[in-house]
């Protein structure tokens, strides 16, 4: 199969899984997303072996080796997450759940499985094209920190552009783009790799910061926020940026590859 009927695909792809993530936690969320611990533990649990299956479905569907489903996942994740950015923001109620805590639980879990997606796929790479130990370890180091900056963001600016109807979410939304486009660009000269093999590493930092977001959103909300819409809220900018962060490394990826033909 071509590259680009491998890109559409995997777009497609990835807007169905949005989808269907999206109605588990509209028609199920009441069940496993209602606050008690222990369902949610086994929704994280049982997200490896559903990623394995769908893992098997995409690999059947672009008709690629596991060791190259890489570059379709990263198109995949990065297409869910920023539907998920967008219909969290504004369709909360028609997409996910009326209550604010189920929401929120289901965006915990759907960070969850993009970590997941993201970290197997990287696993099923060859040996010869993954990063060194040091770069990974950097990688995840940054992962962190990016991570606790956006906590930290959302608990400061919470109060101020994340409440309920209130239109700066907006502003959120599009401040996300430069800011994300920085953030890459000081991940690539902490890095020390070029914009060509950058995607790898921006994947290494999202699934890092997904796994930290999704406990803790879980676990300890008030890092974000004591107030359950703000948490949401901004664990739909999260999903955004991390969908952002995804699609700039890769259109950068792209465009350096393409420029040194």
């Amino acid at each position: 199969m071509k590259n680009n009927k491998i890109m559409s695909l995997s777009v497609v792809i990835g807007a169905v899984l949005w989808c269907l993530a999206a109605w588990v936690v509209q028609q199920f969320g009441f069940s496993v997303f209602n606050g008690n611990d222990a369902n949610m533990f086994m929704m994280l649990l049982s997200s490896v072996p559903s990623t394995l299956v769908f893992l098997w479905l995409i690999k059947l569907l672009v008709k690629k080796t596991y060791s190259q489903l890489f570059e379709p996942v990263v198109i995949i994740t990065t297409t869910a997450t920023l539907l998920d950015g967008i219909a969290m923001t504004y369709f909360r109620e028609i997409f996910y759940h009326s209550q604010y805590l189920i929401s929120l639980r289901g965006a915990a879990w759907i960070l969850w499985g993009v970590g997941i997606a993201l970290l197997l796929s990287y696993i099923l790479v060859p040996k010869s094209e993954k990063l060194s130990v040091k770069k990974t370890s950097l990688a995840v180091i940054l992962g962190i920190a990016f991570w606790l900056n956006g906590a930290i963001v959302i608990n400061q600016m919470g109060d101020y552009i994340l409440t309920d109807n209130n239109n700066l979410r907006s502003v959120g939304l599009l401040i996300a783009i430069p800011v994300t486009v920085i953030t890459v660009i000081i991940a690539k000269y902490l890095l020390g790799l070029p914009y060509s093999k950058m995607v790898k590493p921006i994947v290494l930092m999202t699934l890092t910061a997904t796994f930290c977001d999704t406990i803790a959103l879980t676990w300890f909300q008030s890092l974000y926020s004591n107030s359950t819409d703000i948490a949401f809220h901004g664990a739909a900018l999260i999903l955004w940026g991390a969908g952002l962060g995804l699609l700039i490394a890769y259109y950068l990826e792209k465009v350096s590859i393409q420029n040194a033909k």
